[in-house]
Formats: structure tokens, C-alpha cells, sequence
């Protein structure tokens, strides 16, 4: 009875392609790790080199928060991701709704970018 009501179920799920959405979301996710694999690198050499740098405490103080907003931007795309394509992957409504994963990752995207913008501008 199991069985038939499952075949039942997923033969009037409707048939969507996803790998246009949510494979260039995995995708993106992929370079977001690999780019905070970069400037997780940079951010160390940084400041294990500081020392001979004469950089201001307040430079130093915002590279450092922008790297750790960067690590809590890498943790919200990570929940997205999760969220989107194991969590709600067979559920089609909730794939059109954005999570608060999603809404952390575009405040942490804008705070980065102003974050940058105030790093070129005090240096």
C-alpha cells in the first residue's frame, strides 16, 4: 500500500529541470569557498607580515572584520545552498521563497562591498 501510494505521489509531482537554478547556485557557492580560501590566505600572510607594514590600527581593524564578515557571508551562502537543494529540494513552493539564509547573505554581501569601499578610501 506504501509503494502504490508513493508511485501514486511522485508520478503527479510536476517534472521541473533545476539545473539551471540550483546548479548555478551549487556553482556559486563553489567559488564563494574558493575565493574565501583566498583571502583567508591573504588576511593570514597579512597579518603575519604586519609588523612591517606601518598600517594603522584602524586598517588593520577593518581587514579584520571584513574577514570575519566574509567567513559569516561563507556560512550563510552554505545554509542557502543547503536549504534550496537537501532541505526543500522536492518541495517547489518554499524553492521560490527566499530563506533568512538568503536574506543573510545579501546583507553580509552589502556590508563586504562597504566594507571594501571604506578599506580603499581610509588607506
Amino acid at each position: 500500500m506504501t509503494s502504490q501510494l508513493s508511485a501514486t505521489l511522485s508520478n503527479s509531482l510536476p517534472k521541473v529541470n533545476v539545473n539551471s537554478t540550483l546548479g548555478a547556485i551549487l556553482i556559486g557557492e563553489v567559488l564563494v569557498a574558493i575565493l574565501f580560501g583566498i583571502t583567508s590566505i591573504q588576511t593570514y600572510l597579512y597579518f603575519h607580515y604586519s609588523w612591517k607594514f606601518e598600517d594603522s590600527w584602524r586598517l588593520k581593524t577593518v581587514i579584520a572584520v571584513l574577514w570575519l564578515i566574509n567567513a559569516v557571508y561563507l556560512a550563510f551562502t552554505t545554509g542557502t545552498v543547503y536549504d534550496y537543494c537537501i532541505t526543500n529540494f522536492t518541495n517547489l513552493w518554499e524553492l521560490t521563497q527566499f530563506s533568512w539564509f538568503f536574506a543573510g547573505t545579501l546583507g553580509c554581501g552589502v556590508e563586504i562591498q562597504f566594507g571594501f569601499c571604506a578599506a580603499l578610501f581610509t588607506s
